[in-house]
């Protein structure tokens, strides 16, 4: 579904050179990452129970990251198993690509971990 909220914030030379550090990073537009970073934030700073902001940064970040992989490699298994359905045979590739799906959904299981216990 289609974004139709839109919020303006202000940011000073400092925190927009920060933000963009952190979209490029993420390999998203800064929009995108606003809008993945502020759905998914952790407690603000000073809060009972929050992380240290570096800590916040560096998991948002993985977890960005990892959803970005995952993304990738569903696309790849969909597009295998779509080739098996059609043609009847095992794409070669099918479970080296199946195996880096695992791979990659434990990552994100272990990167939810360190988010729940932080």
């Amino acid at each position: 579904m289609p974004r139709q909220r839109k919020v303006t914030v202000r940011y000073s030379e400092d925190e927009w050179e920060r933000l963009q550090r952190n979209a490029d990073r993420a390999r998203l537009a800064v929009a995108a990452w606003v809008a993945e970073a502020s759905l998914d934030a952790p407690r603000p700073a000073g809060r009972s129970g929050g992380a240290a902001p570096a800590d916040r940064e560096e998991l948002l970040l993985q977890l960005l990251g990892l959803h970005r992989q995952l993304r990738g490699a569903c696309t790849n298994l969909n597009q295998a198993v779509a080739r098996l359905n059609a043609t009847g045979e095992s794409p070669g590739e099918l479970p080296a690509i199946a195996a880096y799906v695992r791979r990659v959904t434990t990552a994100v299981d272990e990167a939810l971990v360190a988010v729940r216990t932080r």
